[in-house]
């Protein structure tokens, strides 16, 4: 693989590198959460409400539940609209410029997923310098350090932002691929039962893939599937290598979770600049019955949902 599009800085041998960017890195130790603080960095805390949360409350940091980034039942992954996000993210009392952190509970994989679609939330309506706390809350408390009182009051901020559309997809876009077979390579983030349609989200109205995808398994890049501490970079290439990821690519999965997360690793991490997302994911393009493969006859489809209830 070409180390000339990357910019790791290896910190630990058995310890994922951090990436330099143009102010931070996009992954940031517990043990260097309190540096980060006292420079200056706002931490948002994407956790859902409940006790568990306040009683593990990050320093310095704001809460806003990642429920309120995501887009409607029958579309979650839907991007959000620019008035939409300058009210979400002005409400904080950020603005680009800032540093900012995001943190979530940590418990799964999936959680990494979500940071890293609300990193690329923020990167696309311009905040350049943001960062994923490496392993969430879990990873901090199992560090053994202090946790604070109570959340930050931020003033809130007037903000008209603009989306940047240099990493993301839409439909179109990828309907082009499927039909023109382009040369840009199309990722499932999906683990091989949902990617042979045996598996769905139920927002979809059936089950399969975009023609020509191949399967790029999110899961596959954490240390365990109930943690999201990402594996070592050299562990990280070795994976990318084996699936062939070419650098001019598109990620997607259901609804722009998963493929957030391997769209997060290949750009942010491995370096491949035209990296993009489909965000609305496949249930988007099932909803307006775009063409996709794998898609199970209707008796199939039965004895699969059979087996799902």
């Amino acid at each position: 693989m070409n180390t000339i599009n990357r910019t790791v800085l290896f910190v630990a041998a058995l310890v994922l590198s951090t990436v330099a960017v143009a102010n931070g890195s996009v992954l940031i130790e517990p043990s260097d959460l309190a540096e980060e603080i006292s420079n200056g960095a706002v931490i948002i805390d994407l956790r859902e409400n409940g006790a568990e949360k306040e009683i593990s409350i990050l320093p310095g940091s704001v809460t806003s539940p990642f429920s309120g980034w995501r887009g409607p039942s029958d579309n979650p992954g839907l991007v959000l609209s620019e008035s939409r996000a300058s009210k979400l993210f002005g409400d904080l009392g950020i603005r680009p410029g800032d540093r900012i952190i995001l943190a979530t509970a940590g418990g799964s994989n999936s959680m990494f997923g979500a940071a890293a679609r609300a990193f690329w939330d923020l990167k696309s309506f311009g905040f350049g310098d943001v960062g994923i706390l490496h392993g969430g809350v879990a990873a901090y408390q199992a560090a053994a350090l202090p946790f604070a009182d109570s959340y930050l009051s931020r003033q809130p901020k007037v903000l008209s932002l603009s989306f940047d559309t240099s990493f993301y997809a839409p439909k179109i876009d990828l309907l082009e691929v499927v039909q023109a077979n382009q040369s840009t390579q199309l990722l499932d983030a999906r683990p091989i039962a949902w990617h042979e349609g045996k598996k769905w989200h139920p927002a979809s109205l059936t089950p399969g893939t975009l023609g020509s995808s191949k399967v790029l398994d999110y899961s596959k890049f954490f240390v365990t599937q109930d943690s999201s501490r990402l594996k070592t970079m050299d562990e990280i290439e070795a994976l990318l290598d084996a699936s062939n990821v070419q650098p001019n690519n598109i990620s997607f999965c259901e609804a722009g979770w998963w493929s957030a997360g391997n769209w997060f690793i290949i750009s942010q991490l491995n370096g491949y600049e035209n990296s993009r997302l489909y965000a609305e994911g496949r249930v988007e393009w099932s909803r307006n019955e775009l063409p996709q493969v794998n898609v199970p006859t209707q008796k199939e489809l039965e004895e699969l949902k059979k087996k799902s209830d």
